[in-house]
């Protein structure tokens, strides 16, 4: 099983993802965040083995957020996402 957790600011998007996630095969959602901050905090929490990351986030982006999950735990994977047009 692959511990996923999903770091999205926008309320539909992670719900659709959350739901996508939570009904595949192999994967266990363990987590949510809301922004980069918490995305931090619940990885250093959690230790998901993939963390799906938004790279447009509120307070901390998810590229600064990113390397802060890889110095605490460089064996997270991180794959940074987004919706932005243009």
């Amino acid at each position: 099983m692959i511990k996923v957790m999903l770091v999205e600011d926008h309320v539909l998007t992670r719900m659709g993802l959350s739901m996508l996630l939570s009904n595949s095969e192999g994967i266990i959602l363990l987590t949510e965040a809301s922004d980069g901050a918490e995305g931090i905090k619940k990885a250093c929490e959690f230790s998901p083995d993939v963390i799906l990351m938004d790279i447009g986030l509120p307070n901390i982006d998810g590229i600064e957020a990113t390397q802060k999950i890889k110095e605490f735990n460089p064996n997270i994977k991180i794959l940074i996402f987004t919706s932005r047009d243009g």
